[in-house]
């Protein structure tokens, strides 16, 4: 099955931890939801818990440089399948991240239909890369995905 049995959400905003949860459970009923406000939190619930179906990390919390967090968690725990949050849907930032070892990455403006699938992609083994449109912004040439 391609459902996540166990996730854990890695944001400093409660209100997007809690709505997003929230959506995880009407996306995946069965599914259980940990949540953490920093990397550090994250440590220590994997340390406790063990490893997760996925564990879905925003790329921008305070007091982290970009991807540090993203590496701190594949430094410490290897096999965690790690599903990056991002404010930017710029194609460079997919391509580090991914190079970086994430297992995929979701830019926050997409909606419910892709985070299903960009989690079922990343429980089976696989990695996501959304898909980018050929369209650009006027206003700063960053490649938008629709």
């Amino acid at each position: 099955m391609d459902d996540p049995g166990q996730n854990l959400i890695v944001d400093e905003h409660p209100l997007f931890r809690e709505a997003l949860a929230r959506v995880l459970r009407q996306v995946f009923p069965e599914a259980v939801s940990r949540e953490a406000d920093t990397v550090d939190g994250a440590v220590a619930i994997l340390q406790t818990d063990g490893l997760f179906d996925v564990v879905m990390l925003a790329l921008n919390l305070a007091g982290i440089e970009r991807f540090d967090g993203l590496m701190k968690l594949r430094n410490l725990f290897p096999r965690q399948p790690l599903l990056l949050f991002a404010d930017s849907d710029n194609s460079c930032v997919v391509e580090e991240a991914i190079a970086r070892g994430a297992a995929g990455i979701l830019p926050k403006v997409l909606g419910q239909d892709a985070l299903s699938t960009a989690i079922r992609t990343v429980v089976r083994g696989d990695i996501y890369i959304p898909e980018p449109s050929m369209s650009i912004d006027n206003d700063d040439d960053r490649l938008l995905l629709t």
